[in-house]
């Protein structure tokens, strides 16, 4: 897979979107100054789409035929709904989804207990670059999460890992909270991975409405937020760098977040898509029994190029 992944962010955009054919190219034309600037698309992942973006259905035509996932977002520049290709990218898409559907009980809850315990050891490995304290107690929980985690480990992590995370502020995980702080800053950044993670298990040919923890009865992407939670770190460093103060209003911020979810993840130097593409992958090979064991990798910041500094600079 290629790693020249590029996002796309038109949430503050004010004009229209144009594909021209002969080209092949995306054009975005600027209501106030009519400046055209041209795009193309053949490393683009990701687009999102403000409230102020006109577009022709043709536009979205072309976006699903490359493979472009696109969001559509609100006033907040918060993903509201999105569009994803039908693409089969597997060759044997049927036999792979008819195994996934039949995934035995013991095989799905080992997976999960894999995907549970690498997230855990990335949240440590989080906070041990951060110089935050009970990194040791993380790790331990991760040596104690058994077949389908029985025992809820992930969530006495979670207490742990969010009560220091963010040093001496008093936070409380809400996913969907209505302020302008931490929580929202964390949705934005877990929304871009989730389009990275719903790309990914696409392409493998998976069914992604059938998960092995997520199974919500409207949850079209229920896998997408199974292999998302090893990746989750990836945002998580990048808020706990940006100052108290920073907002998901923040065209910089934004930008802050959306590199985040770009750069590499552990020592071989694969970026984030990357390596949730090779994760997939490999799911839908253990889903058909061509691996044994479903291997989860663990996020190393250490490799992600990011500066060894505590925050961010001015945003």
């Amino acid at each position: 897979m290629a790693d020249n992944w590029r996002i796309l962010d038109f949430t503050t955009f004010h004009g229209e979107l144009r594909f021209v054919t002969k080209s092949s190219r995306l054009q975005s034309i600027a209501s106030a100054t009519g400046e055209i600037t041209e795009h193309s698309l053949s490393d683009v992942n990701i687009i999102f789409v403000g409230i102020y973006v006109t577009l022709a259905p043709a536009v979205m035509y072309h976006c699903a035929k490359k493979d472009v996932v696109v969001l559509f977002c609100d006033w907040k520049g918060l993903p509201a709904c999105s569009l994803y290709p039908w693409i089969d990218a597997h060759g044997r898409v049927a036999a792979r989804q008819r195994a996934q559907a039949a995934l035995s009980a013991p095989r799905s809850k080992n997976a999960w207990m894999r995907i549970v315990k690498a997230k855990v050891k990335g949240q440590t490995e989080t906070l041990k670059y951060l110089n935050r304290p009970s990194a040791s107690k993380l790790f331990e929980l991760a040596g104690k999460v058994r077949s389908g985690d029985p025992t809820n480990v992930e969530a006495h992590a979670a207490r742990t890992y969010w009560s220091v995370l963010f040093g001496d502020e008093c936070f409380s995980r809400d996913p969907g909270a209505k302020d302008m702080g931490r929580n929202s800053l964390l949705d934005y950044g877990y929304t871009i991975l989730r389009g990275h993670s719903m790309r990914a298990v696409l392409s493998a040919g998976l069914t992604p409405a059938l998960g092995l923890y997520h199974k919500g009865r409207s949850n079209l992407f229920a896998l997408a937020d199974d292999l998302i939670e090893p990746f989750r770190p990836v945002v998580d460093l990048a808020v706990a760098r940006l100052g108290a103060d920073a907002t998901v209003e923040s065209r910089e911020v934004k930008r802050i977040l959306l590199q985040s979810t770009l750069v590499a993840f552990a020592n071989d130097g694969l970026t984030v898509p990357s390596v949730m593409t090779d994760l997939a992958q490999q799911f839908g090979k253990y889903v058909e029994g061509e691996v044994e064991h479903f291997v989860v990798p663990i996020w190393d910041p250490k490799f992600s190029g990011e500066e060894t500094q505590d925050e961010y600079g001015e945003v």
